[in-house]
């Protein structure tokens, strides 16, 4: 199956899936409620990221098995995310304890973590026993960042793309596939998602787009991958949930806590629509897929170019205005 007719396929089944998933959601009274740290006014159904998981799980099945090979990390994939899915959406239903989430994130991506160990050994590889903190942080930082219409679903359709993209130069058709099913599920839900929001992703698409990209980018270090070029395809959220956290601790602030003071949080009080910012953070994952496919083309340079581009991140995060608008 092409990267093109997967992305396709994927985009239709996401769309009708998770219009029958908001359907569940409003019978339900699965709503996601305003309050004082929240970008929206009105209730709406949350849980739509539970449309995700059939066709990219589905996709990265059927091309594992036409291939004949890779099973075993295509279930460690499958099953992590998949519970990492249920986690989410238990937590959509009925909000667990920030010690409880944590603790389930940890030992899940740590099972998944010591199924892949016996991978074939690579640099990478040979340090994988400190990425267990990173790939929680991933999941958390897609957790964190899903808090305005469009900006998360926008932000897997370019990350799906960049995954495609890279897995395809590297010679993976197993994560470019993926990369390709989880751009074109990400675009079906944005119809629902875009500004203003018919429903939310929740919690169990967050942790099952954190933990599916996060495992991604793991199979390719294992395969013996410059981590530099696929870093690059996620700046926005990096830098945003990452700068704020450290903003958040070095205050001495309850940073686990839900809070207004990331940077697109800050620029919707500022005046920006929801779409300007989804937009804007959706263009700027777009020019930076040139310079991933240089960090790639040129091994040498991928640090250089990586350090550069997340430095100017960093001070654009900085630049954003930590006062709300008084008009709003």
């Amino acid at each position: 199956m092409t990267l093109a007719l997967n992305a396709v396929l994927s985009l239709f089944v996401a769309l009708i899936l998770t219009g029958l998933v908001r359907r569940y959601a409003l019978s339900r009274a699965v709503l996601d409620l305003p309050n004082a740290r929240s970008l929206h006014a009105v209730p709406v159904p949350r849980g739509g990221g539970l449309a995700l998981l059939p066709p990219v799980l589905l996709a990265a099945l059927a091309e594992t098995l036409s291939r004949g090979e890779g099973l075993r990390t295509t279930l460690v994939f499958i099953g992590g995310t998949g519970l990492l899915a249920l986690l989410g959406w238990s937590d959509d239903q009925r909000p667990l304890s920030a010690k409880a989430r944590f603790a389930l994130q940890f030992c899940i991506l740590g099972l998944c973590l010591y199924a892949l160990w016996w991978a074939p050994a690579s640099p990478f590889g040979l340090a994988c026993g400190l990425c267990l903190p990173v790939m929680v942080w991933f999941v958390n930082l897609y957790n964190f960042m899903d808090g305005s219409d469009g900006l998360a679903g926008s932000q897997a359709l370019a990350g799906g793309l960049g995954v495609a993209l890279l897995g395809t130069l590297e010679g993976m058709p197993g994560i470019a596939l993926t990369g390709a099913a989880l751009a074109g599920a990400s675009a079906g839900f944005l119809y629902w998602n875009w500004s203003p929001a018919k429903i939310f992703m929740g919690d169990v698409g967050s942790y099952f787009l954190g933990g599916a990209f996060a495992l991604l980018l793991l199979r390719a270090g294992l395969a013996g991958s410059t981590p530099w070029p696929w870093l690059l395809l996620f700046v926005p959220f990096v830098t945003d949930a990452t700068c704020t956290l450290l903003w958040r601790m070095a205050r001495g602030e309850r940073f686990w806590q839900a809070h207004r003071e990331h940077a697109y949080q800050r620029l919707i009080l500022r005046g920006c629509s929801h779409q300007q910012v989804a937009l804007g953070c959706l263009l700027l994952n777009l020019m930076v897929l040139p310079i991933a496919w240089l960090a790639w083309h040129r091994p040498a340079a991928g640090p250089g170019l990586t350090f550069a581009v997340y430095a100017l991140a960093v001070v654009m995060w900085w630049r954003v205005p930590r006062q709300a608008n008084p008009a709003r």
